[in-house]
């Protein structure tokens, strides 16, 4: 070959092998540093958020540290109905890997399933609690329910995690969590503490979705040492967040399983403290204020099946409606050993064991165990002045008595059982007295003179 088409040959080679693939790698890099794709970048990761989690997503900016180790910094999640903020961060970063899973028995054993997990670190998030019903209902709707996209495990590390509600704003600190999955069911784990507050073991919560023919989940809260604002932990429940008041709070254990047959709830270990009695008896006609703590040893429900709960009910300072008394000396078999005047009795101590079993119950007064009562007789429930009020009865009581203590007086009493349940549901009673009807005018008659009789004489 002559030696100018073999300098021909290699100027051509120099050009397609070398100095395009150069220049096309140059201007690619120089591409990735302009702002249009920078801002694409931007738009292609909110979409991936969106699809993963079905919220509105905004970013400020993502940065690439390493291939697989990216950095988002202002991340916010937004209800795509309400427009309500759900979740804040300050900075994200996510760095993908993969891990063994444990061998199946079934397995062979050369083989090892290999799961794919992502890490994440938060920086500063911020969680609010009004908008708590709404990311449960994405994480239900996005991981639990959904085995397809429950392929990949998932590490959670998060620093000064901050929970805001109307009434209280709590910091969590060396918050770590982890998402598992198997064929049949999914797991989320989370550990934290309240920052600020020593404590020897942190806050637990699990969360676990059993699938099959009937899909069970359960949240299981075990608080600890610490104790937590119910404000924020009854968001969960729409509505229960204004049953026990603004300041009250919540600890030990509590266990929520929702399925096909219907929900349950475990709160056997579970203590309420600074319950605002006027929001527990809102719904009441009769009234009772003050302030009262709630201690379950037992606290298995069943709603409409079983109920099995045993606990104590204490208060102070508070004040008692004369008809609520009442009412507990005729529906509960109460005593009252003094003469009740009319109108609101403020009262010293309100002290009673509980024990409900389905169709059966038992209350009875333990001011005797509060100090400084030690000589009171057994069964004092209530004290006024120092000056016992309420006596509890020594036996057991039909459950559905306590519906008759909280209803009005105008209530008319209904005989309920599982015959007319479903009528019971839909004829339901007034919620207002009926107005009484005027007295009838007496009728005025026209009386026929008297013509007397005949005339007698003694003789």
């Amino acid at each position: 070959m002559h030696e100018r088409t073999r300098r021909a040959i290699s100027r051509m080679l120099f050009v397609f092998c070398c100095a395009l693939p150069t220049f096309f790698t140059t201007t690619a890099i120089a591409w990735t540093w302009t702002p249009w794709a920078h801002r694409r970048s931007i738009a292609a990761a909110a979409a991936d958020i969106t699809a993963a989690t079905g919220a509105v997503v905004s970013l400020g900016d993502i940065r690439t540290l390493s291939p697989g180790h990216t950095r988002i910094d202002a991340l916010t999640l937004t209800d795509p109905e309400t427009g309500g903020q759900i979740l804040k961060i300050r900075s994200l970063q996510t760095a993908g890997q993969t891990s063994a899973a444990p061998q199946s028995t079934n397995a062979p054993q050369n083989t090892a399933a290999v799961h794919p997990e992502t890490a994440l670190v938060a920086q500063q998030p911020e969680l609010q609690s009004a908008t708590l019903p709404i990311a449960w209902r994405l994480f239900e709707d996005r991981f639990l329910r959904r085995p397809e996209l429950s392929g990949r495990n998932y590490r959670i590390a998060a620093n000064d995690l901050t929970l805001h509600s109307p009434t209280h704003s709590i910091t969590l600190r060396d918050v770590d969590a982890w998402i598992e999955s198997d064929d049949q069911s999914i797991t989320g784990n989370l550990s934290a503490t309240i920052s600020g507050r020593a404590a020897a073991s942190p806050i637990l919560i699990s969360i676990r979705r059993q699938r099959g023919n009937t899909p069970t989940t359960t949240w299981t809260l075990q608080t600890g040492p610490h104790r937590l604002p119910m404000s924020i932990v009854a968001q969960l429940r729409p509505g229960a967040a204004d049953w026990f008041g603004p300041d009250a709070t919540i600890s030990g254990h509590l266990q929520w399983t929702d399925s096909a047959a219907g929900p349950s709830l475990d709160l056997s270990g579970c203590r309420i403290d600074d319950v605002a009695l006027d929001r527990l008896m809102a719904d009441s006609p009769h009234r009772l204020s003050g302030r009262a703590s709630i201690t379950l040893q037992r606290g298995r429900i069943d709603p409409g099946h079983h109920i099995d709960a045993a606990g104590r009910l204490t208060a102070a300072d508070g004040r008692i409606g004369d008809e609520l008394l009442l009412a507990a000396a005729t529906h509960l078999d109460c005593q009252l050993p003094v003469q009740i005047p009319p109108g609101d009795l403020p009262f010293d101590n309100l002290a009673i064991h509980f024990q409900i079993n389905d169709t059966q119950m038992r209350i009875d007064g333990i001011a005797r165990t509060l100090p400084g009562y030690e000589t009171l007789p057994p069964g004092i429930a209530l004290i006024v002045g120092r000056t016992p009020v309420l006596q509890t009865p020594a036996g057991t009581l039909p459950t559905i008595r306590l519906v008759s203590l909280l209803a009005p007086r105008h209530a008319t009493p209904v005989p309920l059982a599982t015959q007319n349940h479903t009528l019971a549901k839909w004829l339901l009673p007034p919620d207002t007295p009926p107005l009484s009807a005027p007295p009838t005018p007496p009728k005025i008659r026209t009386a026929t003179a008297p013509q007397g009789g005949p005339l007698y004489r003694q003789p």
